[in-house]
């Protein structure tokens, strides 16, 4: 049996680079920071660095507590709810901030980033395509 999706949009990255990486936007009200995320099927939450939330004004310790459990270890984060923008996609998502400082790495997982959108990936060709929930 086959079956056809559509995709609104191709991004085309370098399959031989780890991970696929995105540019994304997240911003507070007048304040906003742009930088890199890599899409994370197997994370539930989006995590970002903690000087990215810093950046747009957040109080980190103020949100949501939210423990990560990873195969090997766990960390604290914080939620916030931010404006997420990506491409031509603005909206509104609860993302979780790093509590230690040398945190660095940023994910986009399922909860507020992956469940908003129909992915089609060909790795092989480096082609990620993308439409959002919305437009169904």
């Amino acid at each position: 049996m086959i079956h056809n999706l559509e995709f609104s949009h191709l991004i085309e990255y370098d399959a031989g680079l780890s991970g696929i990486s995105l540019e994304i936007e997240i911003g507070l009200i007048n304040n906003s920071t742009k930088f890199t995320a890599k899409i994370d099927t197997g994370s539930t939450n989006c995590v970002f660095a903690r000087k990215h939330g810093e950046e747009i004004g957040l109080k980190i310790e103020d949100g949501e507590l939210v423990r990560i459990s990873t195969a090997t270890a766990g960390f604290n984060t914080f939620r916030h709810f931010v404006t997420l923008s990506f491409l031509d996609y603005k909206y509104d998502a609860g993302v979780c901030f790093a509590e230690d400082e040398n945190f660095s790495r940023n994910v986009l997982g399922r909860n507020w980033f992956l469940n908003q959108f129909l992915l089609g990936l060909n790795d092989y060709e480096g082609k990620l395509y993308l439409r959002n929930l919305a437009e169904f």
